[in-house]
Order: C-alpha cells, then sequence, then structure tokens
C-alpha cells in the first residue's frame, strides 16, 4: 500500500482520494516552462467509495464515472491508463484491519479496471495505496498551509469543529 509516484513530467497524473463520505478526482500536470504542478480538475463525487459503490457493486457507474472525470478516450495514444487511489479516513482503516472489506474493495477495482478497459480499448491500472495516518495528516497540514497562502481566500465562511480540530492536533502530535 505504498504512496506511488505520480509526478511523471510527460503525461497527466491521475488521482481519487477515496473517502468515506466522498470521493476526491484530481488530475494534475507538469507545467515545464514554469517548473511546477498545476492541478487540471478538481471534483468531488457526493458518494462514499465503499458503502456508495463497492457493497452495492456498482462497477460500471464507478468506471463511467472515472471515465467521464479523466477525459478517458479511446483516441489516447497511451497504451495504458494508470490512477491512483488514495484510500483515507475511514477506507484506510477498512484496507488496513478487515480483511473481507479489503478483498471485496480489491474484487471491485480489479472489475473496475476490466470495464474502463473495455470501453477506452487499452489496459487501466488502479493503484490503491494506503497513506499512514500521520501521512494523511502531513498531507492536509500542507494543503492547509498552501490554502493559508493564496490571497483572498474566505476562510470566514465556515468553522470547522473543535473535536475536529482536537482530532487533527492529536494525529499531529
Amino acid at each position: 500500500f505504498e504512496v506511488p509516484f505520480v509526478a511523471w513530467p510527460l503525461r497527466d497524473a491521475h488521482l481519487l482520494d477515496l473517502g468515506s463520505g466522498e470521493v476526491g478526482v484530481y488530475t494534475y500536470a507538469a507545467d515545464m516552462n514554469q517548473k511546477r504542478v498545476v492541478a487540471l480538475r478538481d471534483k468531488k463525487i457526493q458518494e462514499p467509495f465503499f458503502e456508495g459503490f463497492v457493497a452495492k457493486g456498482r462497477v460500471e457507474d464507478f468506471a463511467q464515472m472515472l471515465i467521464e472525470n479523466f477525459s478517458l478516450d479511446a483516441g489516447s495514444s497511451h497504451r495504458r491508463e494508470i490512477i491512483a487511489g488514495g484510500a483515507t479516513g475511514l477506507h484506510r482503516e477498512m484496507l488496513l484491519s478487515d480483511k473481507k472489506k479489503r478483498d471485496d474493495m480489491f474484487s471491485f477495482v480489479a472489475k473496475t479496471e476490466a470495464e474502463i478497459a473495455r470501453s477506452i480499448g487499452r489496459d487501466a491500472c488502479i493503484q490503491l495505496f494506503v497513506p499512514s495516518g500521520e501521512l494523511e495528516a502531513q498531507f492536509e497540514l500542507g494543503a492547509v498551509q498552501w490554502l493559508i497562502g493564496v490571497p483572498n481566500m474566505d476562510i470566514t465562511s465556515s468553522v470547522l469543529p473543535s473535536w475536529m480540530v482536537n482530532r487533527a492536533w492529536d494525529v499531529l502530535m
């Protein structure tokens, strides 16, 4: 369950955040002229991965969602599509501690890969990874630090519940 290397400069990197409340769909690309990574896609699908897709056997729906959101089509010159899928929160715990649900997820992912391949005419690979709790907290902290540095960012429109702030600090400390 290692975190995969997705910063290949010659093609877009597709990333899923397989959350317990929603599925995040992201695409990143290297901007060689500016020497930085840019986000091309950032979308939240308002359904939990396991309960919304895996437990209900919605392979075709999930595959179609990935095809649409990552703009995968038969016209690409790439021989294979690679999508990294990070299991966070409850899904992280599920993959690490529940063999039956882990097997269900792996089976679902394999069927989704086959459905994508059938639809776009080339192989698809979804690489699941599980960041440690500490690494996930570091990712979240990095995102917050980035957000704080964005000019004109409105962070007053919603307030995080104190339990959420306390839990984040517990993981970081």
